[in-house]
């Protein structure tokens, strides 16, 4: 099944801001961007040096993010970003200049 993902890059000062960026950043995705249509999950993955967070944001397909992207509210949904970085107690610091955007290429699957 092809997919698109766009993908969020945070560093992080230690465990408990991991914790805590990655519960602020479900009720992100709860509020502002899982009911649009094509959105399939969000997976947070933590560096175990705990000083990365990644956001993988799965969606049926391109047209779905762009969707996404063209009629949601951005302005509202950076400031709630921005607020949910504000009541952590550690640093968390975007790690791009941009918005990586990917389409799965190739999936491998164990025959076991």
């Amino acid at each position: 099944m092809t997919s698109f993902f766009s993908v969020i890059d945070y560093s992080i000062e230690d465990a408990e801001t991991g914790r805590k960026l990655i519960r602020e950043f479900s009720k992100i995705q709860k509020e502002w961007v899982a009911h649009y249509p094509g959105y399939i999950s969000a997976s947070f993955l933590v560096s175990i040096d705990h000083k990365r967070v990644l956001n993988l944001v799965r969606w049926k397909d391109e047209a779905s993010y762009y969707n996404f992207e063209n009629n949601s509210n951005t302005e509202a949904r950076m400031q709630a970003i921005a607020e949910a970085l504000k009541k952590l107690e550690g640093k968390a610091v975007l790690r791009m200049t941009e918005s990586p955007r990917y389409k799965t290429a190739y999936v491998y699957k164990s025959e076991s």
